[in-house]
């Protein structure tokens, strides 16, 4: 039997040795959430090169170190919060305050998944409440390992009961999120694995728009262990093909081979993200794991703007803006005439004006020509030196688990055609 979207409906079914042992593993290597603050003494301070000022720290995720770099820029970091689906961005590290003595070193950490900013100092931890901290840490990927181990049907409805507080329909899907459900238990198009490996997905943009059209891969590897620091050009983006937020800045060369090793061990826990055994993304289970290095972007007041264009049948609908990502994450939704729409979307709307970008129509151009072969996907655009630039296509957003406006929710499944099956 086919599937209306595509391809051959794959129905949920017994629960394989090998896909069980992976399942366990993947839960086992998640690890937990408490993040703690670099000690004083971890800080370094090198001498100023070229008038840029180094300093490299780190951040623990109980064992698992993640490289800070901080140059002319800020200071960067990326981490994982491991709640389902899919891993976020904890924050960007501001310059250090100028009051701070030199002996009590302290770092400002605005928080996108605490909603708040805390004063990082030797030994704080970002909890507001630490028994409760504790016990998500206990229960929560506990939790998460037994829903993991249900069978797809069963996965799908219990992640989205977890977030809406109600059964989805599966049967006549009506809603954004439901469609996506939709998607993920029976949607099995060919087309669409390409598309999500950002590797892969750069090379079609550039072959069927032309390579100014892509931000430009500067290599790629295998494994963390193949990575020659001394060939790098910096500063410098690592990121994994497959997953979303899962990427190491570098400003400049690590300092040492521990250093290095820390990089390492961060990029492996990033390779073992598995969207498929978290949230049931089919498409993410045909994608070769592998890392990439993309130049760093200078960004403006708001951080680098990412503009989503959600594209139905080669329609862009709505454009999701989402503004900065790393200091109190924006995002507001606008329709092709860049007139704003009144709902929200996960995170608050910015109570600043945001400004029509100069490309919107040649950037609605795009967006329309690269969906207009699937019922829906998102396409995700970037406004660079008055350029547009590709950055990824999406066909689950938010793996069907994000929270709008129950109208807005209604209003996108509208859009979205899926015919019943038999």
């Amino acid at each position: 039997m086919k599937s209306p979207l595509g391809g051959k409906i794959s129905r949920s079914g017994p629960l394989t040795r090998k896909a069980l042992l992976g399942r366990v593993c993947n839960r086992i290597f998640r690890g937990s959430r408490f993040i703690q603050a670099a000690s004083p003494s971890s800080l370094s301070r090198p001498a100023e090169s070229d008038g840029e000022r180094a300093c490299s720290a780190s951040l623990h995720l109980v064992d698992k170190p993640v490289i800070l770099e901080r140059g002319e820029s800020g200071m960067f970091c990326r981490v994982e919060s491991h709640g389902k689906p899919r891993f976020r961005t904890v924050g960007r590290i501001g310059e250090q305050p100028a009051s701070t003595p030199a002996d009590r070193p302290a770092e400002q950490l605005f928080s996108g998944i605490l909603g708040e900013t805390k004063l990082l100092e030797k030994g704080t931890y970002m909890k507001r409440n630490k028994l409760r901290e504790l016990l998500k840490t206990i229960f929560f990927p506990a939790w998460l390992f037994m829903v993991d181990l249900l069978p797809r049907k069963w996965h799908v409805t219990v992640d989205h009961i977890r977030v809406f507080g109600k059964l989805p329909n599966l049967k006549h899907p009506r809603t954004f999120n439901e469609k996506i459900a939709y998607r993920k238990l029976y949607d099995r198009d060919s087309r669409m694995p390409p598309l999500v490996d950002k590797i892969i997905a750069k090379e079609k943009m550039a072959a069927r728009f032309g390579d100014g059209f892509i931000i430009p891969t500067l290599a790629t590897f295998e494994s963390p262990i193949d990575i020659d620091y001394d060939a790098l050009p910096y500063p410098c983006v690592m990121k994994t093909n497959h997953a979303s937020a899962a990427n190491v800045f570098l400003m400049n060369r690590p300092a040492d081979a521990k250093d290095e090793e820390m990089i390492r061990r961060q990029l492996r826990e990033y390779l073992r993200m598995d969207f498929h055994a978290a949230s049931e993304e089919w498409a993410y289970s045909k994608v070769r794991r592998r890392l990439l290095v993309e130049p760093f972007i200078e960004s403006g007041e708001h951080g680098l703007v990412d503009y989503k264009f959600h594209t139905f049948n080669g329609r862009a609908f709505a454009i999701q803006v989402d503004l900065d990502r790393y200091t109190g994450h924006r995002r507001t939704i606008r329709d092709s005439n860049w007139n704003e729409m009144p709902v929200e979307y996960t995170f608050p709307r910015p109570s600043y004006a945001i400004s029509r970008p100069d490309n919107l129509d040649k950037m609605l151009r795009y967006a329309e020509q690269i969906g207009e072969d699937f019922s829906y996907v998102r396409v995700d655009l970037y406004e660079i030196s008055g350029c547009v630039k590709f950055g990824e296509m999406t066909f689950y957003p938010g793996a069907g688990l994000e929270r709008l406006s129950p109208e807005f929710d209604e209003l996108l499944g509208m859009q979205w055609s899926i015919p019943e099956r038999n």
